[in-house]
């Protein structure tokens, strides 16, 4: 004789004890059956969504004179739901403090140009903005494609690859951060309202893209055989750099690249990767590869609660 099936108030309770295995749950837990969906998708959407947050980052590089440029971040957390629950709304806050000095708070109107830039590298229709700007930004893509093809290889090219590839195909202008971990995969079904200072997605679909990752990087670290290489030119230009790279003290960490995280990105971006090759050199993605390191550490040390403040006129 079956055992009669528990209420859903304890498998809630049940799943919200494990919830700080936050992938476990979305996509082991989550696909055993439709009432543990429901269970699951009820626990990301009364705890684990308070644990989510987005930063949007950018940079002033087209508007300011070289080398004054900085790093703008705009850090969003949840807000509310749509009234049929499809959709995640997050607003604005500004940072308390940085710890570097080229970093300042900015704002979404401003970070428009540049996600509409990625979903054009990645042939995604752009997303909707409501309430878009009277003043909008011009001339940005002539910087962008400068920086690959009339900038000399000096000292200062580095850093100012660093600020034109921020919405490129292969660095998208955003990190997610969900229970302590911090990605920059889709952000699905994007909307912008510049007005109230706030952006919203398809929740569900984004959590799906964000820990269809971090599945990947479960099952390749028990995989202790030979790990399928998915942009072959730029592990092997790790392994064996040229001059250019070499200038560089952080070109290759120890211990860091190539490793399950560097290619699990590499596996995401490959299509875009093979499209582009020719116009993004392999040092120019490797470098690029790196700042999205960077970024992936500074937002774990930045974006947190008690580092946010509201936005103020």
């Amino acid at each position: 004789m079956p055992y009669p099936p528990f209420p859903v108030e304890i498998w809630l309770l049940i799943v919200a004890s494990i919830d700080e295995d936050a992938n476990y749950l979305w996509s082991t837990c989550r696909q055993v059956s439709r009432a543990f969906r429901a269970v699951v998708d009820d626990l990301f959407r009364h705890i684990l969504i308070n644990k989510t947050f987005v930063e949007l980052h950018y940079t002033d590089v087209y508007r300011t004179n070289w080398p004054q440029f900085h790093h703008l971040r705009v850090p969003l957390v949840f807000d509310r739901f749509s009234d049929d629950g499809s959709r995640a709304y997050f607003q604005q806050r500004v940072y308390k403090r940085f710890r570097e000095a080229e970093h300042i708070n900015g704002s979404i109107r401003h970070w428009i140009p540049f996600i509409e830039r990625y979903h054009d590298e990645t042939k995604q229709p752009r997303p909707l903005v409501l309430s878009r700007p009277n003043i909008y930004e011009q001339g940005v893509a002539a910087w962008w494609e400068e920086s690959y093809t009339l900038w000399d290889r000096s000292s200062s090219k580095w850093e100012r690859i660093d600020h034109t590839s921020i919405g490129r195909g292969n660095r998208p202008p955003y990190m997610i951060v969900v229970c302590g971990v911090v990605n920059d995969t889709e952000l699905v079904d994007l909307q912008i309202d510049c007005r109230m200072r706030e952006l919203s997605f398809d929740w569900r679909q984004t959590y799906t893209a964000f820990f269809r990752e971090q599945e990947f990087l479960r099952r390749a670290h028990l995989n202790d055989g030979r790990k399928k290489m998915h942009d072959e030119d730029a592990e092997a230009m790790v392994m064996d750099p040229p001059s250019s790279l070499k200038q560089i003290s952080w070109h290759r960490p120890p211990d860091y690249y190539p490793n399950d995280m560097a290619r699990c990105r590499h596996k995401r971006l490959a299509q875009w990767t093979a499209e582009n090759k020719y116009r993004v050199p392999t040092d120019v993605r490797l470098i690029t590869e790196r700042y999205v390191g960077h970024d992936k550490k500074s937002v774990l040390m930045l974006l947190r609660q008690d580092n946010l403040l509201p936005v103020t006129e």
